[in-house]
């Protein structure tokens, strides 16, 4: 069993909130490895031990939970390959969102353990530079796919998201996003505009970079940093492309997009005022 160890405080969240039992760790991955193998849809994909313990803890080590969530991780590498393929980092597209700092974890962690992420679209999501235009492009069918990823596929605890800097146009497409979330999720959602200062009630200004109030570094260090990162493991990114669901292999009926989502055909136009 090859995994990163955490720290005692972590590890004692783990145990309190996620019910790791570190005994019970390497058969809970060997339970989740032989169902795997018997999966005929999912012959290519073979996740190391640290993934497979990271769908453990978003599943809170429900064995069941943790497969379902694994089968649509690799279903929707195969559905949805807009979002989930060609990611490789050295591709002229990626690298412009490299360059852009669009997604940026802060290399400071919150006192709970949870680690901020900056989502700059030009969960702390800044949309000062978001444009109608890409606004009225966050379709019904958009919306649920990435709904969809982050309830089900992802191995994800998703704490709360906190918007800022919301541009025109945005409450449209928020009101469209919080349509297809669960009322759990809904709650999670806070939008504070311009209002850093209720901000920093759930974020330190330490945790922060420069650019919106904090001390710690710039957007543009960190978006540096993020995108050395993500290019190092450009092999990872190759590999893990050709790990997806084969749904012809699949036993029982095979799953579509209109199975999932079923809206490609309901929704033909975004109108808005």
């Amino acid at each position: 069993m090859t995994i990163r160890p955490l720290p005692g405080h972590l590890q004692e969240k783990a145990f309190k909130e996620l019910f790791e039992d570190p005994e019970r760790v390497e058969s809970d991955i060997a339970a989740i490895r032989t169902w795997l193998q018997k999966q005929p849809h999912l012959a290519s994909a073979n996740p190391s031990d640290q993934k497979i313990v990271s769908f453990l803890r978003g599943s809170k080590y429900s064995l069941e939970r943790t497969k379902e969530k694994l089968d649509m991780s690799y279903t929707l590498r195969s559905l949805v390959p807009e979002i989930f393929q060609n990611r490789d980092p050295l591709d002229p597209k990626i690298q412009r969102i490299l360059a852009k700092g669009v997604f940026l974890p802060l290399r400071i962690c919150a006192k709970d353990g949870f680690r901020p992420i900056l989502i700059r679209l030009s969960s702390e999501i800044d949309s000062k530079n978001l444009g109608f235009a890409l606004l009225s492009q966050f379709t019904p069918a958009l919306a649920k796919k990435v709904v969809t990823s982050f309830e089900k596929a992802l191995p994800l605890r998703l704490k709360a998201v906190h918007l800022i800097n919301t541009a025109p146009g945005f409450e449209t497409s928020y009101i469209l996003l919080k349509s297809f979330l669960s009322e759990k999720l809904r709650n999670r959602f806070h939008v504070h505009n311009k209002n850093f200062a209720a901000l920093y009630e759930t974020f330190p200004q330490e945790m922060l970079p420069e650019e919106y109030g904090g001390s710690n570094g710039s957007i543009q260090e960190l978006t540096d940093y993020w995108k050395v990162k993500v290019e190092s493991r450009r092999d990872w990114f190759l590999e893990e492309d050709k790990a997806r669901s084969n749904e012809y292999l699949r036993p029982g009926k095979p799953k579509t997009t209109s199975s999932l989502f079923g809206v490609e055909g309901s929704f033909r136009k975004l109108d808005v005022d």
